[in-house]
């Protein structure tokens, strides 16, 4: 499911990033998006990490199940955020066909 989540969030992020640039700016808009794309994963990460950590404590071995499930609850909420964000990205606009004359 976070899969799901994550593709059908990154899909559509990354068509909106390049709508309506000129040629020469699309490469720009790639490393930029590529950075955020490496940030953001670092920082979720670390997010998460930080989380796990903190749920579990001292607790080592089978003890950490639940400190595990609530990171994992975590990367749900985070995905279902990611998702709902992703209603309000702007709809690219129809084209009217163009004539073969």
């Amino acid at each position: 499911m976070r899969g799901f989540g994550l593709g059908a969030v990154t899909i559509p992020v990354m068509a909106v990033a390049f709508l309506g640039l000129d040629k020469q700016q699309i490469a720009h808009s790639s490393v930029v998006t590529r950075t955020v794309q490496q940030i953001g994963g670092s920082f979720g990460t670390a997010v998460l990490a930080v989380i796990l950590e903190g749920a579990a404590g001292s607790l080592r071995g089978p003890a950490m199940a639940p400190a595990f499930a609530t990171s994992f609850e975590w990367t749900i909420g985070l995905t279902v955020i990611a998702l709902l964000a992703a209603l309000w990205l702007p709809a690219r606009a129809v084209q009217p066909a163009r004539s073969a004359a």
